[in-house]
């Protein structure tokens, strides 16, 4: 049973990041003369990265305030926990993810804007 389920949320993974991936070059290409879309682009990155770091960055949690904890990013991705904290640190160091402050356990969310 455990095993069924890892493999429906390996599944479901991989079809939200090509979900994720169409919709992006979709509003790519209707908002192509705005200034955001170059702020887009830095949010959903192309090249240079591997299939599993950009598996991780289309998880919808790391747009949320809270992020995600490894071990949701473990949950959600099947990856082995050794190999997901040493990806979001580099994440993290590339720019794509930010530590939430005064959070236990450590979580990790895309950047978020300075409104203030």
């Amino acid at each position: 049973m455990a095993d069924a389920l890892v493999s429906i949320g390996r599944a479901l993974t991989l079809l939200g990041s090509r979900l994720h991936d169409v919709h992006a070059d979709h509003a790519e290409s209707l908002d192509s003369d705005e200034p955001e879309a170059a702020v887009s682009d830095a949010a959903v990155p192309r090249g240079g990265l591997g299939p599993r770091q950009l598996a991780v960055l289309a998880l919808g949690g790391l747009n949320t305030p809270t992020g995600l904890s490894a071990g949701d990013v473990v949950t959600a991705t099947g990856y082995k926990r050794p190999n997901v904290y040493p990806l979001l640190e580099r994440l993290t160091e590339l720019g794509y993810l930010e530590p939430v402050p005064d959070e236990q356990p450590a979580r990790w969310r895309k950047p978020q804007p300075a409104d203030e």
